[in-house]
């Protein structure tokens, strides 16, 4: 779990309970001390938490042994700690520039458990631009972003090791993607559902490792144009990395 300075204590506490809550999902339901031990937080903290989380929603009691559950709104939860991490305001006119260029939506995604989650995203007003949203996840070996968030993990070797016999298209996606970022500098899936394409860059950060995706329609990227798609993309993660870098910008301290 995350700490932090007075000045980033608003932040930090979105995101402690944001996992508070992400535990309850995945885990089900828990008491306060069993929250801590997961979580790595004080009980005390905890306990604060807790009772700000209940007060609004995100979690409720259980009838039995003082446990927590996650309540009917905890998704809004993702919502406002997501509007609150200081990367997407500096990244959010690069991305709309990229999106407006060349009818794409463009999503700013973190790592989330085995998911990617969609931290800021931008469309253009093209009618065929895909309407993703902020909080939005997907399996990281389905997406473009989560690819590009699985190649630079620690973990991923053993992340690819795991993927069973049944899902030989998966794996074969995963090292078609790697193959075309060895040759481009950006990871690639295709979208058949949606007749589009994504691309993923990681987008490193002092603190962090995130990945910039751009989900186009499959005509823009035939021919010629292809290759300018590609550059534009890797111009704005490389000019978001530069403008965190000056304004010191992290992934979750202001």
């Amino acid at each position: 779990m995350r700490t932090s300075s007075d000045e980033g204590t608003s932040t930090v506490a979105l995101q402690n309970g944001l996992e508070l809550v992400r535990l309850l999902s995945a885990e089900g339901p828990m008491n306060v001390d069993e929250l801590s031990d997961r979580a790595a937080l004080k009980p005390e903290t905890v306990a604060k938490l807790v009772n700000t989380l209940e007060m609004h929603g995100y979690i409720e009691p259980t009838r039995f042994a003082d446990r927590f559950q996650p309540g009917r709104i905890a998704g809004a939860l993702s919502e406002s700690f997501l509007r609150g991490a200081p990367i997407g305001a500096l990244a959010r006119p690069v991305m709309q520039t990229f999106a407006e260029t060349h009818g794409a939506t463009v999503s700013l995604v973190v790592p989330e458990g085995d998911h990617a989650l969609s931290l800021q995203v931008c469309r253009s007003l093209a009618r065929d631009a895909a309407a993703d949203y902020p909080g939005s996840s997907v399996a990281m070996e389905r997406s473009a972003g989560g690819h590009a968030l699985l190649f630079t993990a620690s973990t991923q070797g053993r992340e690819l090791a795991q993927l069973s016999g049944e899902e030989t298209a998966l794996s074969r996606s995963l090292a078609e993607s790697f193959a075309f970022f060895r040759a481009s500098g950006c990871f690639k899936v295709i979208d058949r559902e949606r007749n589009a394409v994504m691309l993923g860059a990681p987008l490193h950060l002092s603190d962090a490792v995130l990945a910039v995706e751009a989900l186009l329609p499959r005509p823009v990227l035939q021919g010629r144009s292809a290759m300018t798609v590609i550059r534009d993309l890797l111009e704005a993660v490389e000019l978001i990395q530069r403008k965190s870098a000056a304004a010191g910008v992290r992934y979750l301290d202001d």
